[in-house]
């Protein structure tokens, strides 16, 4: 009898592999021609059996997955954020094994994100669409922690967006890291004033 067990679990940690392998594969090939809508319908997939994935496996689930939802810039907001949170994910899980396969390839997508969401975040603010200009400057801080204005920028586009629990929220931030306006004053707060007034 316990040997029948032992088979029977052995057949499903087999067969919970394979599918893991399988949606694994079948998003990477959908990526591979910017299906990106086939990728997610494949991530979804394998989303259920994240929690027994290895390090290895599971890092490069969140590196496709972060891709699929950024969608090489096409992305919602709800999904680039997603893909953020993703590719942070990732980078964790990767510090945790000590082996980064990812995290240098992260890196450069992640620059392509900033310049992508610096794009944005000026075109949304010469239309005056302030939400979508803050949410894209803040993007670029979280990207981008040693430039300080962005996450400026976008507490005064979230004021002038009327969302003050955000600008407070950034403004609280910027105060614990001891920005100062006067020190700071650079380019893109030029942009900011120059779109505002």
């Amino acid at each position: 009898m316990k040997k029948h067990v032992v088979i029977i679990i052995a057949f499903v940690i087999s067969a919970f592999s394979f599918a893991q392998k399988n949606e694994i594969k079948g998003a990477e090939k959908a990526l591979k021609s910017n299906n990106f809508a086939s990728a997610k319908t494949f991530i979804k997939s394998a989303e259920s059996m994240e929690s027994s994935m290895d390090a290895k496996t599971l890092a490069k689930f969140y590196f496709l997955k972060g891709q699929a939802y950024y969608a090489n810039g096409t992305g919602t907001n709800d999904d680039v954020q997603v893909a953020l949170n993703t590719f942070n994910k990732l980078k964790k899980t990767e510090n945790e094994s000590g082996k980064k396969v990812y995290t240098p390839k992260v890196k450069d997508i992640e620059i392509q994100m900033v310049n992508s969401f610096i794009e944005k975040a000026q075109k949304a603010l010469a239309n005056k669409d302030y939400e979508s200009s803050y949410l894209n400057f803040e993007r670029v801080y979280r990207l981008s922690k040693t430039d300080t204005a962005f996450l400026y920028n976008a507490a005064v586009l979230a004021t002038q967006n009327k969302s003050y629990d955000k600008a407070l929220f950034y403004y609280d931030e910027l105060k614990e890291l001891g920005y100062t306006i006067v020190e700071n004053k650079n380019m893109s707060n030029v942009i900011i004033d120059f779109f505002i007034q």
